[in-house]
């Protein structure tokens, strides 16, 4: 979900999740940055995505059910894109 953050002139954009019967759920809180382009684990337990929250785009992982992220790239410059070749390579956790 993409909002209007007028105080500081900027968008921000979250995920969210919905799941049948229930009232959707934002999944991710990036203070100073915003997450997008989630994708599902193989196993349905995690979601992978985009965020800037330490200043570049990195790939981060969260649980399905939410808490707190964890990075699992360190590119220099930033990940632009899920690319097959940097597309998280999804292991037992």
């Amino acid at each position: 979900v993409r909002t209007t953050d007028w105080k500081n002139n900027r968008y921000d954009s979250e995920i969210w999740l919905v799941r049948d019967g229930e009232e959707p759920f934002q999944l991710t809180r990036a203070k100073n940055g915003e997450s997008r382009s989630p994708r599902w684990s193989p196993d349905g337990k995690w979601i992978a995505f985009l965020s800037d929250r330490d200043g570049k785009d990195q790939i981060y992982i969260i649980r399905q059910n939410g808490g707190e992220a964890q990075r699992v790239t360190e590119v220099k410059e930033g990940i632009r894109s899920f690319e097959e070749k940097r597309r998280p390579e999804w292991k037992n956790r």
